[in-house]
């Protein structure tokens, strides 16, 4: 014989777990008992814990995709006269946590936790969690009672307890809990005129006018964003141009020391050392800050030396004013002392040497 077990809805087991139960989950719970041969699911009386007797046996499991069916075999002609008579009208499933179908518990007094499902009407031990589909709300409020009764005798003493809750009716209520009653459908109690329709439609209003700001804001936000990045990235490439610039005009003014051979390395180093951090650096028994890159060009005005210079030596005819010969090299406002008698040395031997060039006298006196 056929016969429903279960269906698809939210359902709360044995643990008190809700869930959710589809149209797939019966299609599992099927194929997974009709899928193997090591476990038959016995029919059984409310869901024992040990080896109860079995009173018949499942033979396979089918759906419709709304409700489960059992097929059962090899039934106990004393259970059936039981479920004829009424004993035993309802009934809960016990699951393992793999879905597979552990047993079928018929009901007498409890009532199931799935409702709905049709009367009945007759013309391997694995140890795991159980998923029991009944209902515990009463056994919940029986314990509920029952701590409440201890309480009662703990601080009036069990006459006193008994006249409010006795002993017998805690017992009742566990053993034969009420039937659920069943909830009438809410009645409509108020007319359509009764609606304040103009205040909804108003909150309506207001939050579509909400939504439409934010959204607005957000993709003013966005256009901020992007000009200010543009607008960053501008300013970088001006800045760019003009610390190019600003190198080149230093290597030109200094061109007597840098020449075409050294600029691009130059122009590298002053590029790698500008905006870094100042340092702080000796100056004699004192301390002082410098930047990098103004320390970098006082270096090379220092250190590099004149590039020499090749042509025509100079004549009586070409010589140049000796009142025009270069001021000697200076550091940070201050006179080199060593540049001063370099530069001395210069203007001396071009005074013993009449018509020499300013850059052939220094050349000749560094030798």
């Amino acid at each position: 014989m056929k016969i429903e077990i279960f269906k698809i809805g939210k359902h709360t087991d044995s643990e008190g777990h809700v869930r959710e139960w589809t149209k797939e989950d019966l299609e599992n719970i099927a194929t997974a008992y009709n899928e193997q041969d090591a476990h038959e699911a016995p029919v059984v009386l409310g869901h024992p814990k040990d080896n109860a007797p079995a009173y018949g046996w499942v033979d396979k499991l089918t759906t419709d995709g709304k409700k489960l069916f059992a097929e059962l075999k090899d039934l106990a002609p004393e259970f059936v006269e039981w479920v004829k008579k009424g004993l035993y009208k309802k009934r809960s499933i016990s699951l393992y946590p793999d879905f597979t179908l552990k047993h079928i518990g018929f009901l007498g007094a409890t009532p199931p936790a799935i409702k709905g499902l049709e009367d009945v009407q007759f013309a391997s031990d694995k140890q795991a969690s159980l998923y029991e589909f009944r209902d515990w709300r009463w056994d919940t409020l029986a314990n509920i009672m029952r701590s409440l009764r201890e309480f009662l005798i703990e601080q009036e003493g069990a006459e006193a307890a008994d006249k409010i809750i006795s002993n017998w009716q805690v017992e009742d209520l566990k053993i034969n809990p009420p039937e659920p009653a069943e909830v009438p459908a809410p009645v409509n109690s108020f007319k359509e005129e009764d609606q304040d329709m103009d205040r909804v439609k108003e909150l309506e209003t207001k939050l579509a006018e909400k939504e439409q700001q934010f959204a607005e804001s957000a993709e003013a936000q966005k256009a901020k964003d992007t000009e200010i990045q543009q607008l960053k990235t501008q300013l970088a490439e001006e800045q760019a141009k003009n610390r190019q610039a600003e190198f080149a005009a230093f290597c030109e003014t200094n061109k007597a020391k840098i020449t075409p051979a050294l600029r691009p390395v130059v122009m590298d180093f002053m590029h790698i050392l500008d905006g870094a951090a100042e340092y702080e650096f000796a100056e004699g028994d004192a301390k002082a800050k410098k930047q990098p890159l103004e320390a970098f060009k006082s270096f090379c005005l220092a250190v590099l030396p004149d590039a020499v210079q090749f042509g025509e030596e100079a004549t009586k005819n070409n010589a140049p004013d000796q009142g025009a010969a270069p001021a000697p090299a200076r550091l940070d406002g201050q006179v080199d002392p060593d540049r001063q008698e370099l530069h001395e040395k210069a203007l001396a031997y071009m005074e013993k040497n009449p018509g020499t060039d300013y850059a052939v006298a220094i050349d000749k006196v560094r030798k």
